[in-house]
């Protein structure tokens, strides 16, 4: 059964909880100062049955905030004698919609509420809600004097270990040798074009580029190529025959689907084994893959991969996608954090300060952040297989950063 906290005024609600065999963490809570105390010391409750009027309206959003400071993803159930447009409005706003009011408080409302679970809109408005919270604490932090030399002294230290690693990489000529780069994000964050455009910056070195997006195989589209159809049972026992040439020093391979005929066992070792004999021919190889993660071979090309590109677009929505993905591929796939890279892709005026950014993904290193810039398109429309000095100069940039990794 759910663990509960009431902070009613009512202690009858609370004793009728407890004998309906709900494990009710503490007796019914009188003042706000001590809900938040309880709460600290029992931070596996589940849900919280909150008397609004306890609150002043004006400290409600702030307190409410409070509480998903100490526990997240505590479903809060509220109760109120008056209706109230303003507070309706309030809860609505940070995804709280179980709201009773006087006459509608009942033991038998408050188990339908207790066992509801929150619709992804809830779940999408708390998870909007935290983020803004985020940055508009950001944003107020940016200007004061401690955070601001925090920030200092670890540009200084970041300063020291780029100048130490530049001595070291002196001595030695800094390549990048058969490694193979997973290109991984949300849907519709520019994965493709990024792929292509980034395979454009290695053109001194032999590239590869295999489209794993077998959804959408945008990759063929960027370059303008149909793709090599593989023969089941031969096409990938020769896989020189799959291999598309786009320019000197740049393959594609985008027919892989013939490959996943049953998603088992044997497939995903097929694939380790193609990249094995991909990798001893060419200097790097890069992958393109699907968002969905129902894809499960996915999973094995990250692994495999000895880094992962994460592209993220810069707005609450898509941050929220990102963050969930990121869970996924971290807890439910066993990706290690420090593989995965960070780009803020199609970056403009509007997207969230990069100050705010980086700290969001303090747990990862960052690679940097590239425009939304009208190009993109043109290259897309005119098949073109260059990009202009100034966003080949931005790919540089991150092929330089993923050098001295």
């Amino acid at each position: 059964m759910k663990r509960i906290i009431t902070a009613i005024g009512n202690s009858l609600i609370n004793d009728t909880l407890k004998n309906n065999g709900y494990i009710v963490e503490a007796p019914d809570i009188q003042f706000k100062d001590d809900l938040i105390e309880v709460l600290k010391n029992k931070k596996d409750t589940e849900v919280l049955i909150l008397n609004i009027e306890m609150i002043k309206k004006e400290e409600i959003k702030d307190y409410i905030n409070k509480i998903k400071k100490i526990n997240y993803f505590i479903k809060i159930i509220i109760l109120s004698q008056n209706e109230d447009e303003d507070i309706k409005n309030i809860m609505m706003a940070i995804g709280i919609k179980d709201i009773l009011y006087g006459n509608d408080i009942s033991i038998q409302k408050l188990e339908v509420a207790i066992n509801r679970n929150k619709t992804t809109e809830e779940l999408l408005a708390e998870e909007i809600n935290n983020l803004k919270e985020i940055v508009l604490n950001e944003k107020k932090k940016k200007h004061n004097l401690i955070d601001f030399n925090i920030i200092k002294q670890k540009n200084y230290k970041n300063i020291f270990k780029e100048n130490k690693k530049n001595i070291f990489e002196t001595q030695k000529e800094n390549k990048i040798k058969n490694k193979v780069i997973s290109i991984i994000g949300s849907s519709g964050v520019g994965k493709s074009i990024f792929c292509s455009n980034f395979s454009l910056a290695f053109e001194n070195k032999k590239t590869l580029i295999i489209d794993f997006d077998i959804l959408n195989k945008s990759i063929k589209t960027i370059f303008g190529v149909k793709e090599k159809v593989a023969e089941e049972n031969e096409g990938w026992n020769k896989i020189d025959n799959l291999i598309i040439k786009i320019s000197k020093n740049l393959d594609l391979i985008c027919g892989i689907d013939v490959i996943f005929q049953n998603g088992d066992k044997q497939e995903k070792q097929k694939i380790i084994s193609i990249l094995d004999e991909l990798k001893n021919k060419y200097d790097v190889i890069l992958l393109d893959t699907s968002s969905e993660c129902f894809i499960d071979y996915t999973k094995e090309i990250i692994k495999y991969s000895d880094l992962a590109i994460f592209l993220v677009e810069a707005n609450l929505i898509e941050l929220k996608k990102s963050k969930k993905l990121l869970e996924i591929y971290i807890n439910n796939w066993k990706i290690e954090k420090e593989k995965i890279n960070i780009i803020f892709n199609k970056y403009n005026k509007n997207s969230i300060d990069n100050c705010i950014l980086k700290k969001l993904f303090l747990d990862f290193n960052i690679l940097g952040q590239l425009k939304l810039d009208e190009k993109y398109n043109y290259m897309i429309n005119k098949n073109t297989n260059y990009i202009n000095k100034n966003l080949k100069e931005e790919y540089e940039k991150i092929k330089e950063k993923i050098e001295n990794l």
